[in-house]
């Protein structure tokens, strides 16, 4: 909601302090009752996709906070001349939303958060999180919604220029590449792709419930989660030979290594399983991905590379190496 201003109309313009031109090198002028010109999503991370988009989708609703300190120090959210969980839905031609700078004085801290959650307030700052045991029915709907976004900017003054803010992964994502090994033929790939799982460790099951801060962007499993899933189906894309598996899980989410961690069943039930050999247990983190490129065998499915990266738009990279961390 906009700041009402308490000043004479003659005085609704304001000069920021510190801020120049950089043609004119002339004091900024901002109007405390314009909106602050915000955008999201236009760097390297984005919202979640198969094909690692560069933009929202029509519709999205991103959640924004403002803070204000008398320093530049990022500010809390609620904290000064606070202004809470505005709501900003992507058009067709930009975003649909309003939040404005509250004076020009202090520094101003922007928060942003996805998916918007009109529940949350100054001091109700905290969002379920759930995490589906199929993530492929329903063109990824599941998969889809269990990305959550979060971002915040580096205090500023009020000024004229836009603001852009990045928002980040906060959940881990598993990406499987799959294709025939020895003495496995492409058709029977095909026949088999739609049964891949992935399996929980023995006594380490796959918690589906957290909790989403937005003060800090950070995302927890539930204590005493009684709700897990001992197998998760992937999105799956792909076809003709070559499938890869995607699946969003909560952070510290744990799988033991030499346990069963993939399993492909043919038609007639024959399952080919391939066990974790990573080095040592997986356990998943906030904002990264853990890529596995495996081969299916008739001896069972074997690993070809595995590469934990920072998970952002744009593709995984290649190599010939066992274990590649970026």
């Amino acid at each position: 909601m906009k700041k009402q201003v308490f000043f004479a109309p003659a005085l609704a313009m304001f000069l920021a302090l510190g801020a120049c031109s950089n043609e004119d090198n002339l004091p900024q002028t901002v109007d405390l009752n314009t909106p602050i010109d915000l955008s999201f999503g236009l760097g390297a991370e984005t919202k979640v996709a198969i094909e690692n988009p560069t933009a929202f989708d029509t519709d999205d609703a991103v959640g924004v906070y403002l803070a204000t300190s008398d320093d530049n120090t990022q500010a809390a959210i609620n904290a000064g001349e606070a202004v809470n969980n505005v709501q900003f839905t992507k058009t067709s031609d930009g975003w649909s939303g309003a939040i404005y700078w509250q004076n020009t004085a202090q520094y101003h801290t922007l928060y942003g958060y996805y998916p918007y959650d009109a529940a949350l307030t100054g001091t109700q700052t905290s969002k379920s999180v759930t995490v589906a045991a199929d993530q492929h029915t329903g063109n990824g709907a599941a998969y889809k919604a269990a990305d959550y976004l979060w971002g915040v900017n580096n205090p500023v003054k009020a000024t004229t220029s836009s603001q852009t803010m990045q928002l980040k992964h906060q959940m881990a994502r598993v990406v499987i590449n799959l294709s025939a090994g020895t003495d496995m033929t492409d058709q029977e790939i095909d026949e088999m792709a739609a049964n891949l799982k992935m399996l929980a460790s023995s006594g380490k099951n796959i918690p589906t419930e957290g909790t989403f801060e937005v003060t800090t962007g950070t995302i927890t499993a539930n204590a005493g989660n009684v709700s897990t899933l001992t197998e998760v189906t992937p999105y799956r894309t792909g076809g003709s030979r070559q499938y890869t598996y995607y699946a969003i899980l909560l952070p510290g989410t744990e799988f033991t290594q030499g346990e069963a961690f993939v399993r492909l069943t043919d038609t007639d039930g024959t399952p080919y399983l391939y066990n974790l050999s990573t080095g040592s247990d997986l356990q998943l983190l906030a904002g990264k991905e853990y890529i596995f490129t495996l081969k299916a065998n008739k001896a069972g499915i074997s690993l070809d590379q595995f590469t934990i990266k920072g998970w952002e738009q744009g593709s995984s990279t290649s190599g010939d190496l066992d274990i590649d961390i970026q």
